[in-house]
């Protein structure tokens, strides 16, 4: 640990830490490691932030898939993972979102109203990490509500 700060100094730092941002237990361990703290101290007080609900990975999943309504499924659950989330709860984290297809919707009715070519919608929108099956599902069904 890092010599000047003693473990109420680190324990006052981490809650205003994680009091101002978010974050995954991952991120907590690296930005504990970066400050050289001894490691049973923090994982000492990883396991207190979590008691007291400061640190939530399944709460971070499910807020991160909540606004980040651009994105398919595919590149939520990416980052999630870069961040250390779980598999179990990056699944939690996403079955209280809207369904791909409607979250497909608006973004498919903007860029066409826009002007924007179908293929670059589809890039795009594999690109923000929707499923093939959702952008054709959605553009498919966009094509008969201009005809109808």
């Amino acid at each position: 640990m890092n010599r000047s700060l003693n473990n109420d100094d680190v324990r006052g730092w981490f809650l205003r830490l994680l009091m101002r941002r978010s974050c995954t237990s991952q991120e907590a361990r690296q930005r504990l490691g970066e400050r050289e703290v001894d490691e049973s101290v923090a994982e000492t007080l990883i396991a207190e932030a979590q008691e007291m609900g400061f640190l939530d990975d399944s709460a971070y999943a499910r807020l991160f898939a909540e606004s980040h309504t651009g994105w398919g499924n595919k590149r939520i659950v990416f980052e999630l993972g870069r961040r250390g989330v779980s598999e179990e709860n990056i699944e939690a984290g996403l079955e209280n979102t809207a369904h791909e297809e409607e979250r497909l919707r608006p973004l498919v009715s903007s860029w066409r109203k826009s002007g924007l070519e179908e293929r670059k919608i589809i890039t795009r929108l594999c690109r923000r990490g929707f499923s093939g099956r959702s952008i054709r599902a959605v553009c498919q069904s966009q094509d008969d509500d201009v005809f109808d």
